[in-house]
């Protein structure tokens, strides 16, 4: 599982420099954006068929319980975020499509849980450099705040920190999604609009 981390980070773990050019057209430095063009080796194989085993696991305990989300598994959401998008396995990538959204997302948890949610979402958004990921870490809190409302009063300056940063992010589509996720907290009354918001947005 560790490579999987390393290629989350935008880390190159047995993977040469032809391998990279092979796959990219180009020596340019690496992102996670072009790690995932490039066939895994046997170990990284491995790991992602083991994370697909444990994601469907887990999708399978999250049925039988509405309180199932602990801290160890919240450090998963950026594996999770991140393979949703993975374009060389088509399991692993729905698999956490349906875990994330349909499993973490919906899932009621304490304020404890709720605050190391939103931090590990902090931490996602400063180390990811692949658009896809940011998207799909915006979309899953769209449905967990919405989820947890009352639980996430005290996050409300963390949630809005990491919406605006996306929302000037370099890629168009990332500064849609976050722009429409900060309309969606204000329809749901999560976000008031008062002259703090309104200074900060412009």
């Amino acid at each position: 599982m560790q490579e999987l981390w390393g290629v989350v980070s935008g880390l190159l773990p047995r993977i040469s420099s032809s391998q990279l050019t092979a796959a990219t057209g180009t020596s340019a430095a690496p992102t996670t954006a072009s790690l995932a063009s490039i066939t895994p080796s046997g170990t990284n194989k491995r790991a992602r068929l083991v994370l697909t085993t444990l994601v469907n696991t887990l999708y399978y305990l999250s049925t039988q319980s509405m309180h199932w989300l602990s801290a160890p598994l919240i450090e998963l959401i950026p594996l999770l975020v991140h393979f949703c998008n993975e374009s060389q396995e088509e399991e692993l990538s729905s698999s956490c499509q349906a875990q994330l959204i349909r499993g973490y997302a919906p899932s009621y948890i304490s304020d404890a849980d709720a605050r190391l949610v939103i931090d590990v979402c902090g931490r996602g958004v400063e180390k990811c450099s692949w658009w896809k990921a940011k998207l799909t870490l915006l979309r899953f809190l769209q449905v967990f705040i919405f989820s947890n409302q009352f639980s996430l009063m005290e996050q409300k300056a963390k949630i809005l920190s990491i919406v605006f940063n996306l929302m000037t992010d370099p890629q168009f589509d990332v500064r849609v999604t976050a722009a429409e996720t900060l309309c969606g907290l204000i329809h749901c009354a999560f976000i008031e609009v008062e002259e703090p918001l309104i200074v900060r947005g412009c």
